[in-house]
């Protein structure tokens, strides 16, 4: 019994003991088990490492190779395709117009007229133009918020008459295809901006600005701007109906500030670049597009040979190469870019689609660099349309036309370039934060071998001004020394963050060079005495009558004044010779009142973006003086 009672007593210990070697050795197991997960995924970190390290340093070494060429720049002309857009349909360049490299079943989708040669139909198909992606983030946002939301909207404005007319035209044409034209609407945010500044102005007796900038600010968005139904925003330049690369992107630019504020805005803006990518892919070569070829309803049916010989299509309006067109929409991509990083918000327009309209964009560059060989022909140019002969440009591109739309008379356009040069160096920026190097790279080397042919052929020696940049050179000895008022042009470098450290350190040059823009030995620098006695002065074009004077050419003028005394007389110029509150092309300088284009978007945002940016300086140097004094 005792014996048997000394067992009964050892059993709870026993039961102990079991208890405590189980959590002993579970906890162990799971010790182990722990660690070997660890181990596990350090291992694959660093074979993930491993593998990405080789395949960058891959890409650097065929980059290596590539760069051992029969000439400087081929390095250059082989666009490889990055690990971020590895699955993107290469696209080539075919003789004025852009085509898949998947031979896609072409979409007529406003039809092909009987009779047309096989070697033209390409230029009645609509593939590409349209985005079919229902998927995409960008264009359910847009969809939903663009387009869904503001269907319920009141506008708080009115169409202008011709405006109304050709939205319900717009309408009834896209209806036939399936597609929508939505409801604009100006977001609360802008106009709460736009009546706060006009506020302050009216507050100084600046009265006469404040309703140049009540009507121009919004201009844009109320009477050239189209959301449409597949997620995209088509812009007018205003009197003409059709949609530049260049005025597109400059109209929208005062609105950036905004976007932090409105999705709407936000979206509306990522719709517009996302339509420019779009037309960029069907023709990088081209200035000027629309939607469907009756753009203006005078019931035009067919493409005329003239179109055929201009490389237009229906979607083409002028096949006109000017290289700025291309530097802006990059611009408006950078101006996204640094809204995208500053809010911590989604790249959606910096998309694949994106980097193809990039892409066609590079290669383009890179083709004009040595225009000898290039297939570009246009019918207004000399020397059966391949334009005056130039030499080597040591990387200078090759420009077809001026911003102006004015055939260019030496064929490397100055200011182009150096607009190229920089929102090259700007998309650099965007592909590092892709980490795509290989892209990056190639921006940055054609930035810099643009900069360099220009300090090698278009810095001339002037007997005034010293040193100053030609505004166009052939690189065969020949140049043009003057200034246009269309941006990009001389007088904005500063405007459009243009320097060159390595060749122009302490900006010299370009004092020089602005100092001659405006200055009597520019051929295109006008000053006449209107009715009233005051002087107006300032820089004109070819594109227009002699002794015009733009208005674009005045706002550049203020946006870079180096004192009080020059930004009062271009901003007093800006307020006498305004029209129905509103900004024009041009004005005759001896009679204000005779004016060119009537409609004018792209100068009335320059005015607004003027306004908001230098508000300030605008309320002091009229503290104690009148506005329409001369």
């Amino acid at each position: 019994m005792r014996r048997l009672w000394k067992r009964h007593e050892r059993k709870p210990y026993r039961s102990r003991c079991v208890t405590l070697a189980i959590i002993v050795c579970g906890g162990l197991l799971l010790f182990w088990i722990t660690v070997l997960i660890f181990l596990f995924g350090v291992l694959f970190d660093h074979a993930a490492y491993i593998e990405k390290t080789r395949v960058r340093v891959s890409q650097r070494f065929q980059l290596r190779a590539k760069a051992k060429p029969k000439k400087a720049t081929s390095s250059l002309t082989d666009l490889r395709m990055s690990p971020l857009s590895s699955q993107v349909t290469p696209i080539g360049y075919t003789f004025g117009h852009a085509v898949r490299a998947n031979n896609t079943k072409p979409s007529y989708f406003f039809g092909l007229p009987a009779g047309v040669a096989a070697e033209h139909q390409y230029r009645y198909q609509s593939n590409g133009i349209f985005w079919e992606d229902t998927h995409d983030p960008l264009y359910q946002k847009y969809h939903q918020i663009v387009f869904e939301e503001a269907k319920t909207q009141v506008k708080d404005f009115q169409l202008a008459p011709d405006v109304e007319t050709y939205q319900q035209k717009l309408r009834q044409q896209l209806q036939h295809i399936g597609m929508q034209v939505g409801n604009l609407v100006v977001p609360a945010p802008l106009r709460r901006h736009q009546q706060h500044i006009s506020h302050q102005l009216r507050q100084a007796r600046l009265d006469t600005l404040a309703d140049i900038f009540d009507n121009s600010y919004a201009f844009t968005l109320e009477q050239t701007t189209f959301p449409l139904s597949d997620g995209t925003t088509y812009v007018i330049t205003g009197d003409i109906e059709l949609m530049w690369l260049r005025d597109s992107s400059a109209q929208v630019h005062p609105y950036i500030p905004l976007l932090s504020q409105s999705d709407y805005l936000l979206h509306l803006v990522e719709g517009l670049l996302r339509r420019q990518s779009l037309f960029i892919q069907a023709d990088p070569y081209a200035t000027s597009f629309r939607l469907f070829l009756d753009f203006d309803f005078v019931h035009k049916q067919r493409l005329t040979d003239w179109d055929y010989q201009s490389g237009r299509t229906i979607h083409v309006a002028m096949h006109n190469f000017e290289l700025d067109n291309l530097a802006y929409h990059l611009r408006l991509s950078h101006k996204l870019f640094q809204f995208y990083q500053h809010n911590n918000r989604p790249m959606l327009a910096l998309d694949s689609n994106w980097i193809r309209g990039v892409d066609l964009i590079l290669q383009t560059v890179v083709r004009e660099q040595n225009h000898a060989e290039s297939p570009y022909r246009y019918p207004e140019l000399q020397h059966n349309g391949k334009g005056q002969p130039v030499c080597k440009g040591d990387g200078l591109v090759w420009v077809g036309f001026r911003p102006s739309d004015d055939p260019t008379e030496f064929g490397y356009l100055i200011p182009a370039n150096q607009m190229m040069a920089v929102s090259l160096r700007q998309t650099a920026d965007i592909f590092r934060s892709m980490e795509d190097d290989i892209r990056a790279q190639q921006c940055e080397e054609l930035a810099e071998s643009i900069d360099k042919g220009i300090h090698a052929h278009g810095v001339i020696q002037h007997d005034e001004f010293g040193k100053i940049y030609a505004y166009e050179v052939d690189a065969c000895g020949g140049n043009n020394l003057m200034d246009d008022a269309n941006v990009p042009s001389l007088l904005s470098l500063e405007y459009l963050e243009y320097s060159s450290p390595q060749y122009d350190p302490d900006q010299k040059i370009q004092k020089n060079t602005r100092k001659f823009s405006l200055s009597k030995s520019n051929p295109y620098f006008y000053s006449g005495e209107g009715p009233d006695g005051c002087t107006n002065e300032g820089i004109g074009s070819p594109h227009t009558a002699k002794s015009s004077i733009w208005h674009m050419a005045i706002i550049l003028r203020a946006l870079t004044a180096e004192s009080d005394a020059e930004l009062r007389q271009a901003v007093s110029t800006l307020a006498r010779t305004a029209k129905n509150n509103l900004m024009h092309e041009s004005f005759r300088s001896t009679k204000p009142s005779t004016f060119s284009r009537k409609s004018f978007a792209w100068a009335n945002s320059l005015f607004a973006e003027l306004i908001t940016t230098k508000l300030d300086d605008i309320l002091r140097v009229y503290r104690n003086e009148t506005l329409n004094s001369c």
